[in-house]
């Protein structure tokens, strides 16, 4: 990087023909747009979840036991669910075919004490 020049100075030049080294500021300049993408999806997903804590407190609130079941039968659901994918899956995958092509190896020599013997 030149001296006095910043990555945020550099973010917008990619790499052509003739200065095929700024492929990393290229990478660099890809990689900001993507965590500002995430960065609003995850921005999206916490404030979605805060809003599911208030509307769930509010539901109990109001049908406490009724909500109660329905999220003890929704939890059961999707573990029974899980497993029962990983169930099929395992069932229904064909088993990895026996490797045969397995070298012989020589066994290996001991090594040679190269330590210097103490002297008493």
């Amino acid at each position: 990087m030149p001296p006095g020049a910043s990555l945020r100075s550099l973010r917008g030049s990619c790499p052509d023909a003739a200065h095929p080294h700024n492929r990393y500021i290229c990478a660099l300049d890809r990689l900001t747009r993507f965590m500002a993408n995430d960065r609003a999806i995850g921005g999206a997903i916490f404030g979605g979840s805060i809003l599911g804590i208030i509307v769930y407190g509010v539901l109990l609130w109001f049908w406490g036991p009724l909500v109660v079941e329905i999220t003890a039968f929704v939890a059961v659901l999707v573990i029974l669910a899980i497993l029962a994918w990983i169930g099929y899956t395992m069932a229904t995958t064909p088993p990895p075919e026996p490797i045969t092509d397995i070298p012989e190896m020589a066994p290996e020599k001991p090594a040679a004490d190269t330590s210097t013997p103490k002297k008493d």
